[in-house]
């Protein structure tokens, strides 16, 4: 929902936080503040793209009305059509006292028939404080832009093929919910990732905030309360889900600081792991013990049977100030050789130097023989449609269309109905993909029946590799297809074919003929482009032959 810079996400724990969201509601080292109030948060938020014939959901959150509290007396909604037309309604007029820590509603807006457009929507919140009344567009963060927001209405799905899930793999929710960040509630995350077109998405809140007691962030509790209520409602949104025609499964995980070869503080996706893993050496809760519990290779090695463990944002470099202070690091090649890990998180959110980094690093680790995946997820906490976050501290906020839920995906192939079983199982063995709007696969017969899809290994001299790509008018035309061949021996990646022209923008398929010499092992991956941007990468399908005995 709102987070903090990494300069003043330091320079903010540096001082003690006795209350949630200290950044906005006290004033850093007792000087003045430019963005505090004596109001709770009051955020608006609605998903940045919206399936076919699915409603629209608009979410009022509303936090700290513990300290704050309030009366709402009418929330309404206003909304600009692409050919000007303008409607405004209201969604509720009832006065409510609200004085609990967390309060929110969604609200479901039908929209209109004629799709393939952008809308513009401004959602109005007006409450009373000690008989004054105040009203808020969008949010109520002084020094926000309060601008509309822009809402794709899609009249075609996200591209995918038969069997094919989409999702995000770092999501943070509520339970993330300490002195400088905090997340939407799952009910919430649940109707976004309907409204966007996601099956699934793993939560992975901080391993540092699951150990504290429910109502304080800087307290640890031996008993993990927390930990358990996020485990027990996760089961629950689960369980309803089972009724849905198309229902969002949530995989549970935790994002667990750990320590990395040179001894620094990275941070490793565990999901479905019925362990709890602490780990809080870069959470600034003991200032002078910035020394995480576990190394990398503690866990990997006690890791249950089907868990996943994924190096997060592995590309990411830390700034001085939390290399210096908190002993931030990045992940190493020799920490992504360990044994038990499952890949890299290389796309977070954004197609930028980071994902580039772990994109290099990736290629490496496959061309030294190391069979690793890559995933994508976004880091969001909340983040539907926009992301804000603070500054300077405590002097402005900065607002950007970055690391939003569901923007940047996975892709796992699962026969369906899917179960949380088969999407974890998937993620393990690479069947996936990582895209921001096109998909692809990759199959390959051997010369005597054999079969290898993404993630697998076919030892075959001669394959046939079926070579299929998808995209959409909103994803943009097919502009590329790429495949890539990987030599081993050689430790050398080419590009083995390269597609440019096609009977068809959104839909590609192929035959290629592959050989390979005897004792050699190669990998075929696949890339695509659009002429829009979006991309979308696969997991590897591997090819090795034993060496002919003379």
């Amino acid at each position: 929902m709102i987070q903090i810079d990494a300069t003043t996400s330091l320079l903010f724990k540096t001082v003690p936080c006795f209350i949630l969201y200290a950044e906005i509601h006290r004033k850093f080292l007792g000087f003045f503040s430019l963005v505090k109030h004596n109001l709770p948060e009051i955020i608006a938020d609605v998903p940045y793209r919206v399936e076919p014939q699915h409603p629209l959901p608009i979410i009022c959150l509303i936090k700290d009305a513990n300290h704050y509290p309030i009366v709402l007396h009418r929330i309404w909604y206003k909304l600009h059509l692409a050919n000007g037309q303008v409607k405004q309604q209201n969604l509720w007029d009832i006065p409510v006292k609200i004085s609990s820590r967390y309060w929110y509603k969604i609200f479901k807006l039908d929209l209109p028939h004629d799709r393939q457009q952008f809308l513009s929507l401004d959602l109005h919140v007006e409450v009373e404080r000690k008989d004054k009344k105040y009203h808020c567009t969008n949010d109520n963060y002084r020094g926000t832009s309060h601008a509309s927001f822009k809402i794709w209405m899609a009249n075609e799905p996200l591209p995918r093929f038969p069997n094919l899930l989409l999702g995000d793999v770092h999501y943070h929710s509520n339970y993330t919910d300490d002195q400088v960040e905090f997340g939407a509630p799952l009910p919430i995350a649940v109707e976004m990732a309907q409204a966007i077109g996601l099956d699934f998405f793993c939560v992975t809140d901080h391993s540092y905030d699951l150990d504290d007691y429910p109502h304080n962030c800087l307290q640890n509790d031996p008993s993990l309360t927390k930990w358990k209520m996020f485990h027990r409602e996760v089961k629950m949104l689960n369980q309803a889900q089972q009724t849905k025609t198309k229902p969002v499964i949530i995989i549970p995980g935790e994002e667990v600081s750990v320590r990395n070869s040179q001894g620094r503080n990275v941070h490793m996706l565990v999901l479905n792991d019925g362990k709890f893993y602490p780990g809080s050496g870069d959470s600034a809760e003991n200032w002078f013990k910035p020394r995480s519990e576990f190394q990398i290779a503690d866990i990997l090695q006690n890791l249950s049977d089907h868990a996943v463990a994924i190096a997060a944002h592995s590309g990411y470099r830390a700034p001085l100030l939390e290399y210096l202070l908190i002993q931030r690091g990045k992940w190493e090649m020799e920490d992504c050789e360990l044994q038990n890990l499952t890949g890299l998180q290389i796309l977070n959110g954004e197609n930028n130097e980071s994902f580039r980094r772990g994109l290099h690093q990736w290629r490496e680790l496959l061309l030294k023989g190391k069979k690793l995946y890559i995933f994508a997820g976004n880091d969001a906490h909340g983040n539907f449609n926009r992301y804000r976050q603070l500054g300077l501290p405590f002097l402005h906020m900065r607002e950007r269309q970055a690391q939003l839920f569901g923007q940047m995906r996975t892709a796992v192939f699962v026969e369906k109905p899917a179960k949380l079983e088969q999407i974890v199982t998937a993620l393990k063995q690479g069947i996936s993909m990582i895209t921001s709007g096109p998909v692809a696969n990759l199959q390959a017969t051997g010369e005597h029946g054999h079969r290898a899809n993404l993630g697998e290994t076919i030892h075959d001299r001669k394959i046939q590799l079926r070579i299929l790509a998808k995209s959409s008018l909103e994803c943009g035309a097919l502009q590329e297809v790429i495949l890539l061949r990987g030599d081993l021996q050689q430790r050398q990646e080419i590009v083995l074919q390269l597609w440019r022209e096609f009977s068809s923008n959104w839909d590609f398929e192929t035959i290629l003929k592959c050989s390979i010499p005897s004792g050699h092992e190669y990998y075929y991956r696949l890339e695509i482009l659009t002429d829009k941007g979006n991309f979308c990468y696969t997991n590897p399908i591997w090819q090795k032959t034993e060496k002919k005995a003379w």
